[in-house]
């Protein structure tokens, strides 16, 4: 079971995952990420404190709104980061190449400052 949580600190989005993200509810995910690209502002905090398990397909939605935050917002603020990954979800960052690509954080506090 996977559930995405969102609220907001200030302008910044953070999405608060839990379970278990994968083929069957990476689609899910995928609309809670959409529903969050704007023109202007598309600050997203991904905090993964009770996320236990990702696969591939639960990182395509996060590879899917970079794309799109850079075709339907190319002037606005874009940044996408990540928090309180536990060590099997940071291993799988680690070995896609995913780590290098986007910040990671060890605590929301340390996100929102950026």
């Amino acid at each position: 079971m996977f559930n995405a949580t969102v609220t907001r600190e200030g302008n910044i989005h953070v999405v608060y995952m839990r379970g278990r993200l994968n083929l069957v509810n990476s689609e899910d995910f995928s609309k809670v990420l959409q529903s969050l690209i704007s023109e202007d502002n598309n600050e997203v905090i991904l905090e993964m404190s009770e996320l236990e398990y990702i696969t591939s397909d639960g990182l395509k939605p996060i590879l899917n709104w970079l794309q799109a935050t850079r075709l339907r917002a190319p002037q606005g603020k874009r940044r996408l980061a990540l928090c309180n990954l536990q060590d099997f979800v940071k291993t799988i960052f680690r070995h896609t190449g995913f780590d290098k690509q986007l910040p990671i954080y060890d605590s929301i506090h340390a996100a929102i400052r950026g």
